[in-house]
């Protein structure tokens, strides 16, 4: 590895995919592929770096072409100097055979190829790399020293059901990845990163640096470290948008992999991807730990222009500014978050937000929530953006937990300039000592509609049942707060903002909650300046008048799916509904909140019997000492601590249980294809627990899992793959249930 490539410019290449795809095509299945051994291989791919090769067995690189030296240290001498082969132009294929002892990257470069079906792993101990006069060039004391286990480059080549295990010890050197330090048009698909990775900049647990690159149905689960652009999957990632289509994108992706920026100096750190620019982010879920200094995402830490659909982040996010539980900072000239669900404890100083830190673009959240703790050491936190400075759109999300700091804290957003929001809430306790507000901490020139906070409110002043302090307008219709406010100034707080330096216009709006400390119950705003205009508006106690009478053509009692609001005993305390949040009718059945990516809070059933299993096979029984357990139709159990749950295999849901309990799961399935299940237990350990097929009716019951203790237990659904066998994790996620056991 010459330390030079930390420095290297980046060079954007314009190659069509297309003609790459019929080379690498060609390579690995119209011609045939000579067979390698652990006697020919090194001496036949240095012979014919462009040939098409497939193992016969299993490969020890130590024994071909290392050595030790007195001390018994692995001793590597090539005359490329930092990687077993030159550039490699051919196609390999493992036919799941290992590569093992590595202490340099397999290939210095592979371009126009094609690696398949292979496990690589790195060496175990000290490794020293010399030059041609013997002199060391590098030591480490464990694990590959270089920018990738496969290869340092890889421009234009597929990579498909490759397995890498080990550790990359590359220091203080940047662009390395698990697979590949620097990637250019090229493809990661159905594999795995189990790596501990430590470099610089540009450390990813599959590639370090990408261009135009994708990754698609793999998983990571080791540790990633690094100081700036440091994700699970990708370091930092460009792409384009070419007719619509993203050149640059993650999808299917999955990571338990613990991503870790330094504390003092590091940025730009995510579950996923470090930095993203023009990049497409789909169907992903990351469950464990992000931590950093700024810009930390428990997705993506920095965003530029990026998209992120279906993204689920289940664990804590740490850092200082820049905070979130899935983008930690955004800018550009738009950025999208939709179908996306973040829990845990998002903890920072500054601009700290449940799904974004701090947005400086047009940034818009759909379909989204937040539950959980969103902590700000000092300034603007918010259940979903801790800043928003520049139009921020958010549509039909919502916030559950409690969001804490000193200055600009809001249910939904600390600080917001110019933004929309609309089919929202938060059911929150919000606090902090100045501008706190169900809804906004503080904020100008906002358009409010459709949507309501609930919950405790608490500041010292300047604090609202929606907003605590609005210095430009603000539009509000159809909008609503039940906040309960508790301050100990009576200085400006209000039922619905607690002060105004603009032009208010209210319609159709309310506040019902409690104000303490002599604020009157009749004061909606606190206005300083500007005029306020109030339509069809009580005397902010909805008691005096009906919901009807407020919402209008708006609002039914009960549950109607044409109507924006309704009504019942069972969701809210009473207090008008968003039947859009909903699947079924909540006022008949336990509430299901409606999204398209994700659907949490499924509360299950009580059941009488149990049901017969449908389509489910567990050839492999389970381990005794496993934290989870298959109850048979006979065995003596009591049924009332069996119930039940409903879920499609494309969706992710979270229940709650008690340690000793049981969960029967059915499935409904459209596209009636198999799926596995697999579980991750509290100590970290997955197990593939069996097979799923559905019946021509698309459904398929599995028998009643029993969880033995407290802690969080990850149910994952994927796509079957011929890796399964010898995988440690699952790979295709197509869906998850988390059973959180108390």
């Amino acid at each position: 590895m010459k330390s030079g490539r930390a420095t290297r410019r980046s060079i954007r290449y314009s190659i069509f995919i297309g003609v790459l795809a019929g080379s690498v095509f060609s390579a690995s299945g119209a011609f045939a592929a000579d067979p390698l051994s652990q006697e020919n291989f090194y001496s036949d791919i240095n012979a014919m770096p462009d040939g098409n090769f497939e193992l016969t067995g299993n490969i020890d690189i130590a024994t071909l072409i290392h050595t030790e030296d007195e001390f018994g240290n692995i001793v590597y001498s090539a005359p490329t100097g930092g990687s077993v082969f030159g550039t490699f132009t051919g196609s390999l294929i493992g036919n799941n055979f290992t590569i093992s002892g590595l202490n340099t990257p397999l290939f210095y470069s592979v371009v126009d190829a094609s690696i398949t079906n292979l496990n690589l792993e790195t060496i175990a101990g000290t490794s020293r790399i010399l030059d041609e006069a013997g002199n060391e060039i590098v030591s480490a004391d464990g694990g590959l020293i270089g920018s990738g286990v496969l290869s340092a480059i890889g421009i234009n080549t597929l990579i498909d059901r490759v397995d890498v295990q080990g550790i990359v010890n590359s220091q203080d050197l940047s662009r390395v990845g698990g697979f590949i330090g620097d990637s250019l048009n090229s493809q990661i698909t159905n594999s795995s990163s189990n790596v501990e990775i430590t470099g610089f900049y540009a450390v990813g647990g599959f590639v370090g640096f990408g261009i135009d690159t994708k990754i698609n149905s793999s998983i990571s689960a080791g540790k990633i470290n690094g100081v700036y652009d440091v994700g699970g999957a990708i370091g930092h990632l460009e792409g384009s948008v070419i007719e619509d289509e993203f050149t640059s994108a993650i999808s299917e992706f999955t990571s338990t992999s613990e991503v870790q920026g330094r504390p003092l100096d590091s940025a730009s750190i995510g579950g996923v991807v470090g930095f993203g620019s023009n990049t497409n982010i789909s169907n992903v879920s990351v469950t464990s730990p992000v931590s950093g200094l700024d810009y930390v995402g428990g997705i993506l830490g920095m965003s530029q222009n990026s998209i992120i659909n279906s993204a689920l982040f289940v664990s804590n996010v740490t850092g200082s500014a820049g905070i979130g539980g899935i983008v930690g900072y955004e800018w550009g000239t738009l950025s999208t978050v939709t179908n996306s669900f973040a829990t845990g404890v998002i903890t920072g100083n500054n601009s700290v937000g449940g799904i974004i830190g701090e947005s400086n673009s047009n940034a818009i959240i759909q379909t989204s929530s937040f539950s959980g703790d969103v902590n700000a050491q000092a300034n603007s936190a918010g259940g979903l953006v801790g800043v928003a400075s520049n139009l921020a759109t958010i549509q039909n999300s919502f916030v559950s937990g409690s969001i804490q700091g000193l200055n600009q804290i809001g249910g939904l957003i600390g600080y917001a300039n110019r933004a929309e929001i609309s089919n929202s809430y938060a059911a929150t306790t919000t606090s902090g000592n100045d501008y706190v507000g169900g809804l906004i901490g503080a904020g100008n020139s906002l358009d409010l509609t459709n949507s309501f906070s609930e919950g405790t409110v608490t500041s010292n002043e300047y604090i609202g049942g929606l907003a605590g302090i609005i210095n430009g307008n603000i539009d509000l219709r159809n909008t609503y707060s039940s906040s309960n406010l508790e301050t100990l100034n009576v200085f400006a707080g209000a039922g619905l903002i607690g002060i105004t330096y603009g032009d208010v216009n209210a319609m159709n709006s309310y506040a019902s909650g409690n104000l303490n400390a002599g604020l009157a119950g009749d004061r909606l705003f606190n206005a300083v300046g500007g005029t306020v205009s109030v339509v069809n508006d009580s005397d902010s106690n909805s008691q005096n008048r009906s919901y009807s009478d407020i919402f209008g053509s708006n609002y039914a009692e009960g549950f109607s799916k044409d109507k924006v609001w309704g009504s019942c005993s069972k969701v809210n305390s009473g207090s008008p509904f968003l039947t859009t949040m909903y699947i079924q009718n909540p006022c008949l059945v336990t509430p299901v909140i409606n999204f398209e990516g994700f659907t949490t809070n499924l509360e299950p059933n009580s059941i009488n019997e149990i049901q017969k299993t449908l389509g489910f096979k567990n050839e492999t029984p389970l381990p005794k000492n496993a934290l989870i357990a298959f109850i048979e139709v006979n065995e003596k159990i009591d049924i009332a601590k069996i119930k039940a749950v409903e879920i499609a295999p494309t969706v992710n849901v979270k229940v709650s249980a008690k340690a000793g309990e049981a969960l029967q799961i059915s499935l409904k399935s459209e596209s009636k294809e198999p799926v596995e299940l697999w579980v991750k237990s509290p100590d970290g350990t997955w197990l593939l627990a069996g097979v799923v097929t559905f019946d021509k009716d698309g459904k398929a019951i599995l028998p009643p899992l029993q969880f033995k203790s407290a802690g969080d237990y990850s149910l994952v659904l994927s796509k079957p793959s011929a890796d399964s066998a010898k995988g440690s994790a699952p790979l295709n996620q197509t869906g998850s249930l988390l059973v959180a056991v108390s």
